[in-house]
């Protein structure tokens, strides 16, 4: 069954509404009046909808059943990657989605690609992940923050976080780390991280690990590092 957010309306909460967004989605899973889906209608809450009514740019739900959901992350894992192409930035927030991690922040670094990011491009962003919520299970999507820089990035992070920064030259591979403990990994841009950056975060707590000896794009290695720790939470 497809699932999708919805907005409850206030007054009743066995009712609500989808925006022009949610109603393309309806119509592109071709569901009409009377059809249902499973609607997200807050953080860890999913319930059975049935249209109501359903036009261009509005539809109304009637919430039935909850239905149990074990897809939200547990533990506090954020992915810092630096900035760089920003349609395969993209892929890194469905993925990074997808595979557990809680908060996305862009990295101003050295090396970073992109001179700027837009508004509308963070918006996008947004709808990237609501999207691969839907798509996986999720009620709760990742934050995703404004860019900083390396050392703002480290300051923001929830206290006792353990850091990791992914280096080629990195003799220890990643084994995923503790299952209770909150996590951050640091992506490098295209040409990694300069040694200047990498002392840095050293400085700040960071353990330097390895992906493996073949030199990843920076999308590949954020969803492989998310991979790897959430074999070890669940």
């Amino acid at each position: 069954m497809p699932r999708l957010f919805v907005r409850v309306d206030p007054a009743n909460d066995d009712r609500a509404t989808l925006d022009a967004d949610g109603v393309h989605h309806l119509r592109a899973l071709r569901l009409a009046v009377g059809g249902s889906f499973e609607a997200i209608v807050g953080p860890g809450a999913i319930r059975v909808a049935t249209i109501e009514s359903l036009d261009r740019r509005a539809a109304v739900v009637r919430l039935g059943a909850p239905i149990p959901t074990d897809a939200d992350p547990e533990s506090d894992v954020t992915v810092a990657v630096a900035l760089a192409d920003l349609g395969r930035f993209d892929t890194v927030v469905e993925k990074a989605t997808e595979l557990g991690a809680t908060r996305l922040l862009p990295l101003r670094a050295e090396r970073t690609q992109v001179a700027s990011l837009s508004e509308s491009r963070r918006a996008r962003w947004v709808r990237i992940a609501r999207a691969a919520c839907e798509q996986c299970g999720r009620t709760r999507p990742p934050e995703i923050e404004a860019p900083a820089t390396i050392h703002a990035a480290v300051a923001a992070l929830p206290p006792a976080t353990r850091l990791v920064v992914f280096t080629p030259d990195a003799t220890e591979r990643w084994d995923g780390g503790d299952a209770d403990t909150p996590l951050a990994l640091f992506i490098g841009p295209e040409g990694g991280f300069s040694p200047g950056e990498v002392a840095a975060l050293r400085d700040a707590g960071a353990e330097a690990r390895s992906l493996g000896p073949r030199i990843l794009r920076f999308e590949t290695a954020a969803a492989a590092a998310l991979a790897i720790a959430g074999l070890r939470r669940g």
